[in-house]
């Protein structure tokens, strides 16, 4: 028990849980024993963390954040990967990073709203090679006419550097995978995630086990307050592209919101992780 009372978990998530998986015998028992045990939790997102809560029975707060958004700390930033300072709007490429490869979507609607949200922002769209084929199996090709992101390596510098540095002195990213647009919000750049729907393989997959899943993208833009950049299949079906695209290029044309977010959430990370040193300086000698 002495190690279980010294265990600590940080930024973990419990979004893809059923309700079985809580009453397993075995997992839910042990992943209560757990819960209610542990030193310290910090959950990813606040869904996971109210079902902590409420396993812990305790007011102790269990949210805390992707570890990705950490890069919205200026220390991490250059701690880890070296990187100077973002700079500010006005060095920024007008250039748009796009990447496709998580969600099923009907090009015939979505790449026109693409092409219309880039003619208003006026920005000349790139490919970013976020990922490949084995990450993302069920991409396809509809953007291979797109011009590709003309790496820069510097000597010593790793691939994930060049990545970032990709990222920050773009404009903004439009994509549907998580992790990309965690980090473009981090690095204060604003990203527009379109959802797209599962693909059919996916479904396939799950189809002796139907249930209804959390999508985390969303999760985490809601719980962040960025569901404006958040874009379902259904509004653009709906025939609401123009209004979409409008109210967008006005957020991120006239506004500093995204550096603006990228303080709020450094403010948020430097709170978590003091939390997080404190946990660990107050463990109980073993």
């Amino acid at each position: 028990m002495s190690l279980l009372n010294s265990a600590i978990s940080y930024g973990s998530s419990f979004l893809f849980n059923s309700t079985t998986d809580y009453y397993d015998p075995l997992y839910g028992a042990a992943l209560r024993r757990f819960i209610s045990n542990a030193h310290h939790i910090q959950m990813r997102d606040a869904i996971s963390a109210a079902v902590v809560s409420g396993l812990r029975l305790s007011n102790m707060n269990c949210f805390g954040l992707d570890p990705a958004q950490l890069l919205s700390m200026q220390a991490y930033l250059e701690d880890i990967l070296g990187l100077t300072e973002i700079r500010s709007r006005s060095n920024f490429q007008p250039r748009a990073l796009l990447f496709f490869a998580r969600g099923k979507h009907d090009w015939e609607v979505t790449r026109p709203f693409v092409n219309d949200l880039l003619n208003s922002l006026d920005m000349k769209p790139e490919w970013l090679a976020w990922g490949d084929q084995i990450s993302f199996p069920y991409g396809d090709d509809i953007w291979l006419d797109l011009p590709r992101v003309q790496w820069q390596i510097s000597p010593g510098t790793s691939h994930l550097h060049n990545l970032l540095e990709t990222i920050r002195n773009s404009s903004v990213v439009i994509t549907d995978t998580y992790h990309l647009g965690v980090v473009s919000w981090s690095l204060g750049i604003p990203a527009i995630l379109l959802s797209g729907d599962y693909h059919d393989q996916e479904l396939i997959a799950k189809g002796v086990n139907v249930r209804v899943r959390h999508d985390k993208r969303k999760v985490l833009m809601g719980q962040d307050g960025l569901l404006d950049f958040y874009i379902e299949p259904y509004l653009l079906k709906a025939g609401h592209q123009a209004e979409i695209v409008k109210r967008l290029c006005r957020i991120i044309l006239e506004t500093p919101f995204a550096m603006n977010f990228r303080e709020h959430l450094a403010a948020r990370a430097q709170a978590s992780v003091s939390h997080l040193f404190h946990a660990i300086q107050t463990i109980s000698p073993m």
